[in-house]
């Protein structure tokens, strides 16, 4: 995959996860081990979230937890996850180092997060590219 393209497809995935999510918080997608499995064919083996709290997950923490939530969110209630400002920054040697903004709004406010994140590419995982690392830091308020 030329580099542009690995590109596009990191930007596509992180909008297709995102809004796997919000389907899955608020129950609008079906509760089966055939939908789940989107998120976990996303994530690459040795995955690790780094939360803007600075606490470390790995794989499995994030899988329990998300899934654990399913449906956790009233459709009827205002709750989306949009992301924006993609920046890929390094893309060489079958990796992508790419940048992005991703908002939440639940109950009419408003928060944002700084995200960098580390993709593989991986012919098996959706968009053909496998989440490797993120890490989040809270974006200012005001």
């Amino acid at each position: 995959m030329e580099a542009a393209e690995f590109a596009c497809a990191c930007e596509k995935e992180i909008e297709e996860l995102h809004q796997f999510f919000v389907a899955w918080f608020c129950g609008t997608v079906p509760e089966t081990d055939t939908a789940w499995a989107r998120v976990e064919d996303a994530l690459a083996p040795r995955f690790v979230l780094i939360a803007p709290s600075g606490r470390r997950f790995d794989r499995d923490e994030i899988l329990a937890g998300i899934r654990s939530r399913y449906g956790t969110h009233d459709p009827g209630v205002a709750f989306d996850i949009w992301t924006l400002d993609y920046q890929a920054r390094r893309v060489a040697a079958g990796q992508a180092l790419v940048t992005y903004e991703e908002w939440q709004r639940r109950d009419g406010e408003e928060r944002g997060r700084l995200s960098t994140a580390v993709f593989v590419l991986d012919e098996s995982a959706p968009n053909e590219v496998c989440w490797l690392h993120v890490h989040e830091t809270w974006l200012p308020t005001e």
